[in-house]
């Protein structure tokens, strides 16, 4: 036999589970509308890039959670694709531009590899 296992691919969940179905994303029903409600949040913003929607869903699920600091390996582990940001935009007016935006949420760069998940206000 061959090993089946896969992750959930909904960034709160992330367990590992045997699909039934071979097209299956997400271990159970709660998991799968979590993460559609995430795809459906940024395409709400306009986001339009594929890579970038996966940026913000994992950027929102952290969020959310109160995961605001976080290292820049586990995003990557997450999935988050730095180079699908657009370039970088200033934090405060003045500033140097240190903050990468997807939708409403952005990562400013604290130290080496570390980032915080910040939200826009208007």
């Amino acid at each position: 036999m061959f090993n089946r296992k896969r992750k959930c691919k909904n960034p709160d969940c992330r367990i590992e589970f045997d699909p039934i179905n071979p097209k299956a994303d997400c271990h159970n029903k709660s998991c799968n509308n979590r993460m559609n409600h995430l795809i459906r949040m940024a395409k709400k913003l306009g986001i339009k890039s594929q890579e970038l929607i996966w940026n913000y869903v994992i950027m929102r699920s952290c969020y959310d959670q109160r995961r605001t600091t976080q290292q820049g390996d586990y995003l990557e582990e997450l999935g988050v694709n730095f180079k699908a940001f657009p370039p970088p935009v200033p934090f405060k007016p003045g500033d140097p531009p240190s903050v990468l935006v997807a939708g409403d949420l952005g990562l400013v760069l604290i130290k080496d590899k570390v980032f915080r998940i910040v939200k826009k206000t208007n």
